[in-house]
């Protein structure tokens, strides 16, 4: 048996072969008939069973559409062929055998049931027209008999042949691609294990590289508040150093004073910032009261820095929320500081501050900023500048976005030249 590389080349091999087999029957049937001065039915008979095998052996067209051109005719011929051939005592009768082996294999079992049924019909029907007469009994020639019961012999071997190699075939290949993935599955389980043994030596390292960046981050903070706590005193007692008789001055060291505590603040919050972390967050619920007066206060710190300034301030009620209020101080404090840098110094500037669609708002009608560089507002040290010259973002707008992931929240910035910009920002209600 050869074996074969796929069903297809299995079937062509079939295919081909039977074709060969039925034109072996027509040639050596029309010598016979010429030999032995048989009727013309034999010699008709015989070129129609060539032209039958013929499209089986053309090139060009799919294996199933050659067989369909071979098989339904050679079904058709097979079940005619004996009623001018002599009958059931004819070995063509057997004819039909050849066409359901090749239509089983080549086209399903459907059409193998329907030439056999019908092979089955053709049967009963010569019977009964033997029986009454209809249809004359004639015994063949012994080279008759012997042909077709050859090549139909020789045919069933091959039938049998060929779907043995193929299936032997494909055995092959199963247990050679099985082989190949236990092979295949043991390599991947060594590369698994090599994977898993970086990566828990990358974490390793990565955790300590990370222990040793809390202690350097720790250190600096410390020596930094010690240095801020001094500065805290000393604003105090040069606040208190003033008389209320001196208002402008002890305004002046009020501020300075006020200043110095915020600085206190934020060097916490930041410092619990740079933990590298969302468990450095101090989340806690944030009532929409303390969340509208944390605003307000933030405003009123802002305009005090600019005291020659008319800036129109509107602030509609805002929910609360759960958040780390010193980091979400710092997030409205640089927004609102930014307003106010860069709303117009006319008499109409003005900053808007409200909740819609489940975001937090800050509205300016300032410089605003080209909407194709809107990315860029929130990346660290971005200093580009709008026609009127203003000077763009630092670290601001970048740290405020960074605490605002920490949160699981996110900021937009939407605005055009000259008309003013939007910050939109949310917070999680829940945050994981």
């Amino acid at each position: 048996m050869t074996p074969f590389d796929s069903v297809a080349q299995a079937q062509e091999k079939l295919l081909r072969s039977a074709a060969w087999q039925i034109l072996s029957i027509a040639a050596i049937q029309f010598a016979l008939a010429l030999a032995s001065g048989l009727s013309s039915s034999w010699l008709t008979f015989s070129v129609l069973l060539a032209i039958v095998a013929a499209p089986a052996l053309l090139s060009g067209r799919d294996t199933r559409t050659r067989s369909f051109a071979f098989i339904l005719p050679l079904a058709l011929f097979s079940l005619a062929a004996p009623w001018e051939l002599g009958g059931l005592s004819h070995p063509i009768c057997l004819l039909p055998v050849a066409a359901i082996h090749t239509a089983a294999f080549l086209l399903g079992i459907r059409p193998a049931l329907f030439i056999g049924s019908a092979s089955l019909l053709n049967i009963l029907a010569m019977t009964l027209g033997e029986r009454f007469g209809i249809l004359e009994n004639a015994t063949p020639s012994i080279e008759t008999a012997v042909l077709h019961i050859a090549v139909l012999t020789a045919h069933g071997m091959l039938f049998i042949s060929t779907p043995l190699g193929l299936l032997r075939h494909l055995l092959t290949l199963a247990a050679t691609d099985l082989s190949a993935r236990r092979d295949n599955e043991a390599a991947l389980h060594g590369f698994t294990n090599e994977l898993e043994d970086k990566v828990a030596r990358r974490t390793e390292a990565l955790v300590k590289s990370r222990e040793r960046l809390h202690r350097s981050v720790d250190e600096v903070a410390t020596s930094m508040k010690a240095s801020i706590q001094d500065l805290v005193e000393a604003s105090r007692e040069f606040s208190a150093s003033f008389s209320v008789d001196d208002p402008e001055p002890r305004w002046t060291a009020f501020r300075i004073s006020s200043g110095c505590e915020r600085m206190e603040t934020m060097h916490g919050a930041l410092h619990r910032l740079c933990l590298l972390g969302e468990a450095a967050l101090d989340l806690r619920p944030l009532s929409p009261e303390a969340h509208t007066g944390m605003v307000h206060r933030i405003w009123s710190e802002i305009k005090s820095i600019h005291p020659e300034r008319t800036i129109s301030f509107f602030l509609d009620p805002i929910p609360g929320c759960v958040c780390d209020a010193d980091l979400l101080r710092q997030v409205w404090q640089n927004l609102l500081s930014n307003a106010a840098k860069f709303t117009s110094e006319s008499q109409s500037a003005c900053v808007k501050v409200y909740f819609r669609d489940g975001d937090f708002c800050v509205e300016d009608n300032g410089a605003g900023f080209d909407p194709e560089s809107s990315d860029k507002l929130f990346g660290i040290f971005q200093h580009e500048k709008n026609d009127d010259g203003l000077p763009g973002q630092g670290v601001g707008l970048a740290m405020t976005r960074r605490i605002l992931e920490m949160h699981g929240g996110s900021i937009q910035a939407e605005g055009k030249p000259g008309q003013g910009a939007l910050f939109r920002f949310r917070i999680p209600d829940d945050p994981d």
